[in-house]
């Protein structure tokens, strides 16, 4: 039996570290406060949170250009880099984006939230903006990347990134 236990926030993230370092782990997930995200809303746009390539910025950027009919919240979570002005200057071009810069209080969008993208590309270790939407009803369409599809669950639909968006 091993010395060392670990915590991770999924089942995905415990098995990477089972496998890489070969330390059990206990799922413990992320903790979050009702009363900090529960709103009642109009429920009209698409959330985006944290505009980086690895986030899958990109797809939900494609998305935008195809349906100009629905209004898109970007909500810029890191530092300002060359990639993220890049990508701030595309989604100046659409009407139908509202750039957002880092807010402490989430609730605003999600009260305009009627879908919370989370496309990434990149393995993620769970998706916190997952069980914040969702503590409000709000569905979520991620990608089928790391810990997203275990935090989705049953409260929206996973899709490989890959798949192109017409599938």
């Amino acid at each position: 039996r091993a010395l060392v236990r670990g915590f991770a926030v999924s089942g995905y993230v415990a098995d990477r570290v089972n496998e890489v370092l070969g330390i059990d782990c206990s799922v413990v997930r992320s903790i979050v406060d009702p009363a900090r995200y529960r709103v009642e809303g109009a429920r009209q746009t698409a959330v985006h949170v944290n505009p980086d390539p690895c986030k899958g910025i990109e797809i939900t950027l494609a998305l935008a250009e195809r349906r100009p009919d629905i209004v898109f919240d970007i909500v810029r979570c890191w530092e300002w880099t060359p990639e993220v002005r890049r990508i701030r200057e595309r989604a100046g071009r659409l009407d139908n984006v509202v750039w957002h810069e880092p807010v402490r209080d989430m609730r605003a969008l999600y009260r305009r939230a009627r879908v919370l993208l989370a496309p990434s590309i990149c393995e993620e270790a769970a998706g916190r903006v997952v069980q914040e939407a969702q503590l409000n009803g709000i569905p979520v369409l991620a990608s089928d990347r790391g810990g997203l599809p275990e935090s989705v669950g049953s409260g929206g639909i996973t899709v490989d990134p890959e798949a192109g968006l017409s599938n």
